[in-house]
């Protein structure tokens, strides 16, 4: 059985409409990819609309995103009920090209069947999640369209998974540690 201990924090999610799933990355190694994201991607490069996107500022990988309604918390013990600390591993670097939002998104490859199964184990809960195929990965930054070009493979960086984040649409965030 997982240690259910929960912890509120203040909602960094306000403009959020819909219930997200995410493991949470530990600050210890956060830190050193979030230095590496901004030696990566120049300020001028970013894409921001006052304080909103740019760099990310709380690592972690969306295990799902579109809950509506709410999950409570039975359904979220369910979901974690058998999940232990696991490791995710950084595969490589590379860009989701957002035109429609008028932005890119630089991101973290990652790969972890854990990751691919609480995906698929979410799916029965109500959801309106509109990506099919479920592609794991860590934001680094939001930039200006085409201004990364940059595409890195062949990256095995493991990093522990010991904490997953509900963050409902109305609400303070819940953590979890496994």
């Amino acid at each position: 059985m997982i240690n259910m201990k929960q912890f509120l924090t203040e909602d960094r999610n306000a403009s959020v409409d819909k219930g997200a799933l995410m493991a949470m990355v530990d600050k210890e190694y956060s830190e050193p990819l979030n230095r590496f994201g901004e030696k990566l991607i120049p300020e001028s490069h970013l894409y921001k609309v006052g304080s909103e996107f740019g760099r990310e500022k709380e690592s972690h990988v969306t295990i799902r995103y579109g809950f509506l309604p709410d999950l409570n918390e039975l359904q979220l013990r369910r979901v974690l009920e058998l999940v232990k600390p696991f490791n995710i591993v950084i595969i490589g670097i590379d860009k989701f090209e957002n035109p429609k939002e008028g932005f890119d998104v630089v991101k973290f490859t990652v790969e972890s069947p854990v990751l691919r199964q609480l995906n698929a184990f979410t799916k029965q809960f109500p959801n309106e999640d509109k990506y099919p195929d479920y592609k794991p990965h860590m934001t680094i930054a939001y930039v200006k369209p085409g201004s990364f070009t940059k595409v890195v493979s062949g990256m095995n960086i493991q990093i522990p998974i010991r904490r997953i984040c509900y963050s409902p649409a109305k609400g303070e965030k819940s953590y979890f540690d496994l």
